[in-house]
């Protein structure tokens, strides 16, 4: 892809973070887009870049970069409430819950042209965070990071 007189890797046009928005699911009022066949692809091929560069690694570097962004949110992790974000960095435990959280992804990835079959499995994840203490808003700068590391492996 070329932008600006530069070839990047990255499929996704890059968009400022400023441009992104994370829209609570009660604002959307249960509704949303189908994906486009188009939109699926580019998905597949973007986290393939994601894959080659080790779901592990990229997971690590997104919470790492959530931390930095946004310390609040570090006392609602187990695992967070105590050490510094380079830390955590090497914590197995921050590992651990960080490629289980890209597993997920990766799996609805698979399973970008079945999504209501995915959709019972997210439903309950969601039920589950919300006991930890996770509220709607915490979401926006989870995707923000996401997109952020996204961003820095594609290019």
């Amino acid at each position: 892809i070329t932008a600006g007189g530069t070839t990047r890797g990255c499929i996704i046009p890059p968009l400022p973070h400023s441009a992104l928005t994370f829209t609570p699911h009660k604002q959307t009022g249960g509704r949303m887009n189908p994906l486009t066949d188009g939109q699926k692809e580019l998905i597949r091929a973007n986290w393939q870049l994601i894959r080659e560069k080790g779901l592990k690694e990229c997971a690590i570097d997104m919470f790492c970069r959530l931390f930095t962004a946004h310390p609040d949110l570090m006392p609602l992790f187990s695992f967070a409430d105590k050490e510094t974000v380079e830390e955590l960095r090497t914590s197995p435990r921050l590992a651990r819950h960080a490629a289980g959280v890209f597993r997920v992804v990766d799996g609805a990835v698979d399973k970008l042209d079945d999504l209501l079959n995915v959709a019972p499995t997210l439903v309950a994840l969601g039920g589950r965070h919300f006991k930890y203490g996770i509220k709607p808003d915490h979401f926006g700068p989870v995707g923000e990071a996401l997109m952020a590391t996204l961003t820095d492996v594609c290019g």
